[in-house]
């Protein structure tokens, strides 16, 4: 009767974890603490990525903010969501911290006006 408890809590706790963390995932809560802590802080995406004029700017901004953006492909499951839901969300606290608040709202501010820039060269 105890074994059979024992492995019940066992595969319940894994189950949570499964769930709440993004585990096994090589992208999830714990990944992006380590990735935090090692300073390799970024955001991750899924898709085609859009490329402008502006990339490189874009990026000093990125950088000034403390991330860099990692496109992670095309093709994607439910469980890639997830987990890079998992990921993002703790990036997102911690460049709350660092950042402020409203750090976002500054952010795409910059990175708006260089797309304006952009358009009004062409």
């Amino acid at each position: 009767m105890i074994p059979g408890l024992i492995l019940t809590l066992v595969i319940s706790i894994s189950v949570i974890l499964w769930r709440k963390y993004g585990l096994p995932s090589d992208n999830n809560y714990f990944s992006a603490k380590r990735d935090i802590a090692n300073g390799d802080v970024r955001f991750l995406s899924y898709g085609l990525p859009m490329f402008t004029s502006k990339d490189a700017e874009i990026e000093m901004v990125r950088k000034k903010y403390g991330f860099r953006s990692c496109n992670m492909g095309c093709i994607v499951t439910d469980e890639d969501f997830r987990t890079a839901e998992i990921y993002n969300n703790t990036v997102e606290e911690y460049l709350t911290k660092r950042n402020g608040k409203n750090w976002r709202i500054n952010f795409q501010r910059e990175v708006d006006s260089l797309y304006k820039i952009a358009s009004a060269n062409n």
